[in-house]
């Protein structure tokens, strides 16, 4: 890595200029390193790119772009941005009100896209990779037919959550599968030969590393396309993050079991490296406290009917997922743990669960004699698997 690009800055500009070693006296200048020879074959590409493209790809497009429905007034990135292929939908989409930010290593490739849009989107040549830009800066962060080629993609995801406003989304876009952009490279070979999208469960990881959550992937024929959140909950300013993630037998709500206790299954809490510390003596622990964010649950809902009978129950007087903030939580029986992964059985969190806690369970201390829920106790049903 020794290209070494600056950004641009104009009145009014979201980029920052800070120098790459952190000199004082420098804070004001920044250097981004990007891996020269990607730079270089982007800046050769530059003339004939927009005739690569097919009206079909610009459609395909199109269609990503409608279906995130930014909010018109949204500050978006474009990361890789390019030719500014995506440059036109974004400014749709974000209206007068919006800012368009778009960011690439190649200055060929900007040259080109300033060409197209003049002053409507800020340009910045630069590597997502060391983002200069403020934290809590953007609304978006697109990152269309660029991510595979992004050499160390955990630190580019954590840029990413950085400069992204609390609750914040990343959208990772191509127009075809994943399938497709690998092969793809493969046949192109030389500088993007290697330059491949992971598969589905190491992309939910790299994302989980990062702390987003939410994330989901759609990927079919004519697009792949993950989305993820910056997490928008706080406590005394520190962002409330995942400290892993669960993997269990459950695909869907219709799936799980009412509560988990009454299953047999087993599933895998996996905690991410930075929070492993934490498991010291957890391994002496018979049964843990899991607490979990339902992240396909609604948080609209305030009333709901429940398993046990026709009635409306208020959200905070039963066990309901869907709430303002669908937090659950199960005791497990604790089974093995195993470099970061504790095998539990008595979860009844759906795959892919972002983990918030895990605490020692004590029949001491957490068992309350003569403790009822009243209406349920009053109902002919009874609390059943």
């Amino acid at each position: 890595m020794c290209g070494v690009l600056q950004s641009e800055q104009k009145g009014g500009g979201l980029a920052e200029r800070r120098s790459v070693n952190g000199s004082k006296e420098r804070q004001q200048e920044r250097c981004f390193l990007v891996e020269n020879v990607h730079r270089e074959y982007f800046n050769q590409k530059a003339p004939q790119w927009d005739s690569m493209l097919t009206e079909e790809v610009y459609n395909r497009l199109k269609r990503i772009i409608s279906s995130l429905k930014i909010k018109p007034g949204s500050v978006v990135l474009d990361v890789g941005t390019g030719t500014g292929v995506l440059l036109p939908f974004l400014l749709e989409a974000a209206g007068p009100g919006g800012k368009i930010v778009a960011l690439d290593i190649a200055e060929k490739m900007l040259e080109i896209a300033r060409a197209k849009v003049g002053d409507r989107a800020e340009l910045v040549c630069g590597d997502i990779t060391a983002a200069p830009f403020a934290d809590g800066t953007f609304d978006e962060v697109i990152c269309n037919s660029c991510f595979p080629h992004v050499k160390d993609k955990l630190q580019a995801l954590k840029e990413i959550a950085r400069i992204l406003k609390p609750g914040g989304r990343l959208a990772v876009c191509h127009p075809m599968s994943r399938e497709a952009v690998n092969n793809l490279h493969r046949s192109l070979g030389g500088v993007v030969g290697d330059d491949l999208l992971p598969e589905h469960e190491e992309m939910h990881e790299l994302c989980g590393q990062a702390g987003f959550w939410q994330t989901a992937i759609t990927d079919v024929a004519e697009m792949y396309l993950l989305t993820a959140r910056k997490p928008v909950l706080s406590c005394r300013e520190r962002e409330l993050v995942p400290i892993g993630i669960i993997h269990s037998p459950y695909r869907s709500t219709g799936e799980a079991p009412r509560q988990g206790r009454f299953s047999d299954q087993t599933a895998e809490l996996e905690v991410y490296p930075p929070f492993r510390e934490g498991l010291k003596d957890v391994e002496r622990a018979t049964h843990l406290v899991v607490l979990y964010w339902c992240h396909l649950a609604s948080r609209q809902t305030l009333q709901t009917r429940t398993p046990y009978g026709p009635e409306v129950r208020g959200v905070f007087a039963c066990r309901s997922p869907a709430r303002p903030n669908p937090i659950a939580f199960c005791v497990a029986e604790l089974l093995e743990v195993k470099e970061g992964r504790l095998l539990v059985r008595g979860v009844d969190a759906l795959d892919k669960s972002p983990l918030l806690d895990i605490k020692p369970y004590s029949s001491a201390i957490d068992s309350v004699a003569g403790a009822s829920i009243g209406w349920l106790e009053d109902g002919s049903k009874k609390v059943k698997g």
